[in-house]
């Protein structure tokens, strides 16, 4: 009997030993989990460069914008502000570079035009083909969600999502985070990333990647339409996993837009799970500085659109 109960004491304290001990190392895990979960982040500075200061503009230099449309926050004391992209940017340019954007590529990340017609959308394309060499849209909910001029897009901007452009040392690709809103089909990234002919990658897109990027960029929870974090936080992993072998940048356009957000930068940067992330929008509300971006020669600029 003794042994009996000595065995049942041992038994108990053995067994409370082992959930204690599975106990510790599952919140370790969770812990860990937790911790990635939060896509830990900090703060990066791209380098200012003015006009003046760009180099030879030619077939590898890209200018990227993210929220063209600019002012959207007084359409109803100016009735144009949303009839077509920011009236800033085509007089930005020819001010600063005339023709010699004929020889350079623009790059919209999405919510070109506030409210698409296919009169504005014809009249878009138009201007692009007319100014730069090439041009390469990473769509917006503005482009084809909001107003449902998903088909009037497509219809004039024909593209498959994801593609990539290979240029010399240096491969782009171009994701259509809207139409299924946040979402990235992983398999359909992992075949066009097959295709770049660069480690250096930079992929483009309207809505953030990360979550916290997207708390950087925004003051206030408008975002109806994002999943749960948590799903967003697995998409973005993923992602990474996925570009883990490449040089690889993220460049996003869903920033600032609406009066609220004007506190925050036209631009910003952030090394996300040891990637650099970076925002970038127009809001064109008088005395906040826009700014938009310059890629040449595997160098990422900020300058003021002005």
């Amino acid at each position: 009997m003794k042994i009996k109960k000595l065995n049942k004491k041992y038994t108990g304290t053995f067994a409370t030993r082992i959930v204690i001990a599975l106990t510790i190392v599952i919140g370790v895990v969770l812990v860990a989990i937790v911790s990635n979960l939060a896509d830990k982040s900090k703060d990066c500075e791209l380098p200012k460069i003015s006009p003046s200061e760009v180099g030879k503009i030619d077939s590898q230099t890209f200018f990227v914008i993210g929220h063209a449309y600019g002012k959207i926050t007084k359409i109803a004391d100016d009735p144009t502000a949303s009839h077509f992209i920011s009236p800033e940017i085509i007089p930005f340019f020819d001010k600063h570079f005339r023709t010699q954007t004929a020889k350079a590529n623009i790059i919209l990340t999405g919510d070109i035009i506030a409210t698409p017609t296919k009169e504005k959308l014809q009249k878009l394309k138009k201007v692009l083909l007319s100014r730069f060499d090439k041009f390469f849209i990473a769509p917006g909910n503005h482009d084809i969600f909001n107003h449902n001029t998903h088909d009037l897009f497509f219809a004039q901007f024909p593209n498959s999502y994801p593609y990539i452009y290979n240029a010399d040392n240096l491969s782009l690709v171009f994701l259509d985070t809207v139409t299924k809103p946040w979402l990235v089909n992983i398999d359909d990234f992992r075949a066009t990333l097959a295709k770049a002919k660069s480690r250096n990658v930079i992929v483009f897109s309207h809505n953030q990647i990360y979550p916290d990027l997207l708390k950087a960029a925004k003051t206030n929870n408008l975002l109806y339409l994002l999943p749960d974090s948590t799903s967003l936080k697995k998409q973005a992993r993923a992602m990474m996993k996925e570009l883990k072998n490449f040089n690889a940048v993220l460049i996003s356009g869903d920033a600032r837009a609406l009066v609220a957000y004007d506190t925050k930068p036209s631009t910003i940067c952030r090394i996300c799970s040891g990637v650099m992330c970076i925002s970038n929008g127009l809001i064109g509300i008088q005395g906040k500085e826009d700014e938009i971006l310059l890629i040449q020669k595997g160098n990422i600029y900020r300058m003021a659109l002005k």
